[in-house]
Parts: C-alpha cells; structure tokens; sequence
C-alpha cells in the first residue's frame, strides 16, 4: 500500500521493514505514472512501507536538499539511509535495489530525520 505523510503514521518496530520514500510532484507526468507502478510494486513488498511525498505540498520532508530529477528515492532501515539518489522512471530499478539493497551502508544526505517526521505524522 502506498502511503503518504500526514495521513498515514510511520508503524514503529516493525522489524526487517524498509521504509522507501519517493519524492515526487504531482504536476510531473513521469511522477504520476511511477505513482501507480510504485502502488503496485508496494502491494508485493508488504512487508515493507512506501512513501509518496510531493516536494511541494510537503517541502518540510526535503529540508535543505535539492531535489532536481525525479523520480528521486530513499530506502532507510533503522532509521539508516542505505539508497538514496534520482533513478529510472522504470520500476524494476527500485524492484532490484529492494532485492539487493546493501544495509551496511550508512549514506549521509542534507534530508532531515525522515523516519522521526512519519512517526509524528
């Protein structure tokens, strides 16, 4: 299920979850159709939660960040940031990156502390 800030709460504890959040906006053509693609492939991953923010109805997300390619993804677990960069509008990209994400990696980016933000939402 895709889920979207300030309507849907951060789950807390939710062990081996990914949290993947897509920064999007809504008058982008590409971005509306990755919305879809992106429901359906969070339907497979259940287990896992997605995030559609749109940069402008929720600029708080992005902090002091620059997001200027979309659509442009984060995947954390434990609060730790292990993707994080603009891909292919083709969603097998994100689907591969799922299957074969590294999780010792501990990425640093200018994004405030996302996954503190949802669970507040």
């Amino acid at each position: 299920m895709l889920l979207y800030p300030n309507k849907d709460k951060l789950s807390k504890n939710k062990k081996d979850c990914y949290l993947i959040i897509c920064f999007c906006a809504d008058w982008c053509s590409t971005c509306r159709k990755y919305r879809k693609e992106l429901s359906i492939l969070s339907d497979k991953f259940k287990l896992h939660m997605f995030y559609w923010i749109d940069i402008e109805d929720n600029y708080e997300f992005i902090g002091n960040e620059d997001i200027i390619n979309f659509p442009t993804l984060l995947v954390q677990i434990s609060k730790k940031t292990v993707f994080y960069g603009n891909i292919s509008s083709n969603i097998d990209h994100l689907n591969m990156i799922i299957k074969t994400i590294n999780n010792n990696k501990d990425i640093k980016t200018k994004l405030p502390n996302i996954w503190e933000m949802l669970e507040a939402s």
